[in-house]
């Protein structure tokens, strides 16, 4: 879980900082593809190994939030390799579909944010629910309880 909110926050910082980047420097960029698009790029790697690793370790219902999580990545992943491998390092820019990529990106990205904030309090709120329920102070409780009340003969 702790690389998963790792990558995204790789991601969040990549597209940030090209924001600002694009901001100070405008468009098209000289060098090709700007810094922070790596940044990005590192993070919905990052994102979807730890989403790849979560889902192959769970089962039953909570497969099913990893898995749709994969799914927003990859589609969020595809564009990045669409906006950076066909646009910036061609040099093309202000083409008719060139918000395709921007916009899978940023739906790739919030879906994934949305989904990975559920995914946690759904996890913080079943491990508060059966706190206590087995571990080495409930069963001695338990042993205490049994051994301290009276018995029928």
């Amino acid at each position: 879980m702790t690389w998963a909110w790792l990558g995204l926050a790789l991601l969040l910082t990549g597209t940030t900082a090209d924001t600002l980047w694009h901001q100070a420097y405008g468009f098209p960029s000289d060098e090709g593809i700007p810094y922070p698009h790596g940044i990005s790029a590192a993070g919905l790697l990052l994102s979807l190994f730890a989403c790849f690793r979560m889902a192959s370790r769970s089962s039953g219902s909570r497969r099913g939030g990893w898995v749709a999580g994969c799914i927003l990545l990859m589609i969020g992943l595809v564009g990045s390799l669409w906006d950076n491998l066909l646009y910036h390092t061609r040099g093309i820019y202000g083409a008719p579909i060139q918000e395709i990529p921007h916009t899978m990106e940023a739906a790739g990205g919030l879906g994934w944010l949305v989904l990975l904030i559920v995914i946690t309090v759904l996890r913080v709120t079943g491990r508060s629910k059966h706190r206590g329920e087995d571990t080495v102070s409930s069963r001695r409780n338990e042993q205490m309880n049994r051994s301290s009340s009276p018995t029928a003969d």
